[in-house]
């Protein structure tokens, strides 16, 4: 016989389940024979419009990468936009990507990171079905919001944000991404928000009389973290209470157990890296807490393996070296390149070495494989350059 815990977890799928249906539904019929669906970025729903941080800019220097591949190769200057603050009421709240509604056709589109969402896809809501949640609530949503890494990297530095203006008392509520409430509530909680104000959200609608809202500032088009400085304060909080360790790991990141781009030949590349670090660990991090992976990555000297949003966690490494293996070219038209400089840079913020190898191959998607024979000079050029022995 079931459990009620199994109970409510089986009742909650079927909710949502149902609530997906009837809202892709009424989308399909609305968008054949309804009003046409309006995106705006005004509305009477906006009741506030709060600066809360300055533009700026971050120049980025990568002393290894320059040394890899050259002067030049490991600069950028990234430019922040200004951040803002939205009060907002009588927001109706849809799907697992949290879009935004002013009216019952009347899409509210603060957020760059959601332009590229199908229109066809969007859920309009529906005012019968909808969940009402009182009190302010700050929903997360937007890209990758079932992601690890856009979580930590994208949704955590909103909440940062909001925090800095409106103080650590204010009653803030949290409406998280469907299905992934638990891990979230985990990161916002070692971020010092109550799990009692995680508000897991809907495939359907959820009714918000008030809401606040600051925008992903983050983009796919190009490398553009945020300010090296929230990344230090969410470190800062998300390591409270661990103990100091001693950094002696050496850590190889497997994809096996991934669901895409695994690596085809892992264990041939592992061998090899192996053989230059005998130490070298092969982990996993799906088996792993956050605690337990914030732990890791703080005890490693050295970490390797096929990029991947694992490479999240070098926020949480000090002084290691960090290799990202990467399928396709070194070029700014292979989206791996370009997340691997993310990656790389949230490593540098606590003084990494971090440099990105390629494959050298043509890549679109799927599983691909690191040829050895690069491999096997990428180490000695590391060698050459003092790096290989000290990782």
């Amino acid at each position: 016989m079931p459990t009620p815990g199994k109970i409510f977890v089986i009742s909650s799928r079927v909710r949502n389940k149902l609530d997906r249906l009837i809202h892709d539904a009424h989308g399909a019929w609305c968008a054949r024979f309804g009003p046409p669906l309006e995106i705006v970025s005004d509305a009477p729903a906006i009741r506030e419009r709060m600066s809360i941080r300055p533009p700026a800019r971050t120049a980025w220097e990568n002393p290894l990468e320059e040394a890899y591949y050259g002067p030049g190769e490991g600069r950028a200057v990234i430019e922040h936009p200004e951040v803002r603050l939205y009060r907002l009421k009588d927001i109706s709240i849809t799907g697992s990507e949290a879009t935004m509604f002013a009216g019952p056709h009347t899409l509210l589109r603060l957020d760059p990171s959601q332009n590229d969402f199908a229109l066809r896809k969007v859920r309009r809501p529906i005012a019968w079905l909808a969940r009402r949640v009182d009190g302010p609530v700050m929903p997360l949503g937007g890209r990758g919001t079932g992601n690890r890494e856009h979580f930590l990297c994208e949704h955590l530095p909103r909440v940062l944000l909001a925090r800095e203006r409106l103080g650590a008392s204010f009653p803030l509520k949290f409406l998280v991404t469907p299905d992934h409430a638990q891990w979230q509530a985990e990161y916002l909680e070692r971020l010092g928000e109550s799990p009692e104000n995680v508000i897991e959200g809907s495939r359907g609608t959820v009714f918000c009389p008030e809401a606040l809202f600051v925008p992903n500032l983050s983009l796919t088009a190009q490398p553009d973290i945020y300010e090296p400085g929230i990344y230090r304060e969410i470190v800062r909080r998300l390591k409270r209470g661990l103990p100091p360790r001693r950094r002696s790991r050496r850590i190889f990141i497997t994809r096996k157990d991934a669901p895409s781009r695994r690596l085809l030949n892992e264990d041939e590349v592992f061998a090899m890296l192996r053989a230059a670090y005998p130490d070298l660990e092969r982990v996993s991090l799906a088996v792993l807490s956050l605690e337990e992976q914030i732990a890791l990555f703080d005890e490693a000297r050295f970490v390797v393996g096929p990029v991947g949003q694992a490479f999240r966690n070098l926020l949480f490494c000090e002084g290691a070296l960090c290799i990202q293996l990467v399928p396709g070219h070194r070029a700014p038209d292979n989206g791996y390149h370009i997340w691997a400089l993310n990656e790389d840079r949230l490593g540098m913020i606590h003084g990494n070495r971090c440099l990105a190898l390629y494959a050298g191959q043509p890549f679109i998607k799927g599983d691909w494989s690191f040829p050895l024979k690069t491999l096997k000079m990428a180490l000695q050029r590391l060698e050459a350059l003092g790096e290989a022995g000290t990782g």
